[in-house]
């Protein structure tokens, strides 16, 4: 019986093609990240200088409210903007690597920038979609508590809807917005878990890259002592120093750029798998794979009997884990970088 290709698989696929085009891949991702980081942190800490107590202790913010909008908005696009033209662009580079071509990363931005303000806007559409699920699902939750649930659903679908909506958008060209968006889901769904799988190990290797890294920072730059704890907003304002302040940027700018080549290029190599027929051959980035025919538009429920059951085992697995490692979790990224002041 021929099996498709396991999470393992896919992984070492990923990290094989990561290790062999490191230089390009992150000098990409610096070149994106470091301008839109610079310009929305002097953003969000115009918008932090503007916030003050009310005589209750309550955080007000102190001038122009259409200023403060706008620099919100502004750092919203900023995100925006970094997401589409990473993931197009590494996605168009991931491709090129698997058909056997030459990495060029000028050469793949250049083929992917027709595309970019579709994915853009599909972006646009998916985030749409999933706040209107989650406003609904916390509606009914103050209405029905027990329904709290259903944030199961929001979140299975957020997965198969976004994870591979770049590789959709980016490698078929006629594709719209809305039909990416179709095509997404359908191949998300397809094989969920696997997906699911790719996502947690991104994420575990976030982890330990945010506390290496911030080790490393926390040795060169050791954090400020305080009292924040136990003072809320104004214990925060009190003892805010710019070089805390950088250090903190710094150690999510480094690990934004190492990692964010990782995500496009595992969905890119799992759209490839979906899209082409399985083998039990080991899955080589560098054996060319022929580029695939396009998918027919989504057809039949939106939401089956399979997904029901994958919602619910989803939020199993979302609560018991937020139970068992939320706190190790966040006090070794408070501990690694310093967000966590004593």
């Amino acid at each position: 019986m021929i099996m498709p290709r396991s999470i393992i698989d896919l992984i070492s696929a990923t990290l094989a093609m990561y290790r062999a085009n490191f230089a390009p891949l992150v000098l990409f991702s610096a070149l994106v990240i470091i301008p839109i980081t610079v310009v929305t942190t002097i953003i969000q800490l115009a918008n932090t200088g503007s916030m003050s107590l009310s005589p209750l202790g309550e955080p007000r913010f102190e001038g122009d409210a259409l200023l403060v909008c706008g620099g919100a908005l502004l750092v919203i696009i900023g995100g925006l903007l970094q997401v589409v033209l990473v993931q197009g662009v590494i996605t168009r580079v991931t491709a090129d690597h698997v058909s056997g071509q030459t990495i060029n990363v000028q050469a793949a931005f250049q083929a992917a920038q027709p595309r970019l303000a579709t994915l853009a806007t599909a972006m646009i559409y998916a985030f749409v979609v999933i706040l209107a699920l989650s406003i609904t699902m916390g509606l009914l939750t103050v209405l029905f508590p027990l329904l709290v649930a259903l944030f199961g659903v929001v979140v299975y679908i957020g997965i198969a809807l976004t994870s591979l909506l770049p590789a959709v958008i980016m490698l078929e060209d006629q594709v719209s917005a809305n039909e990416g968006l179709a095509r997404a889901y359908d191949l998300g769904r397809a094989r969920f878990w696997t997906l699911f799988g790719i996502i947690a190990a991104m994420f575990v290797l976030s982890v330990v890259t945010t506390v290496i890294v911030g080790l490393i920072a926390a040795l060169v730059v050791p954090p400020t002592p305080s009292s924040v704890t136990g003072r809320g907003l104004e214990g925060v304002l009190d003892v805010m120093s710019p070089a805390l302040s950088v250090r903190e940027v710094i150690i999510s700018m480094v690990v934004n750029i190492v990692l964010a080549p990782l995500l496009p290029i595992a969905m890119t190599l799992f759209y490839r798998e979906l899209r082409t027929a399985p083998t039990s051959a080991p899955l080589d980035p560098d054996v060319a794979i022929s580029t695939p025919t396009p998918t027919p538009s989504a057809r039949g429920s939106l939401f089956t009997q399979r997904d029901s059951i994958n919602a619910a085992i989803l939020t199993v697995l979302v609560i018991v884990f937020t139970l068992i490692t939320g706190d190790t979790i966040l006090a070794l990224l408070g501990g690694g970088s310093g967000l966590v002041l004593r």
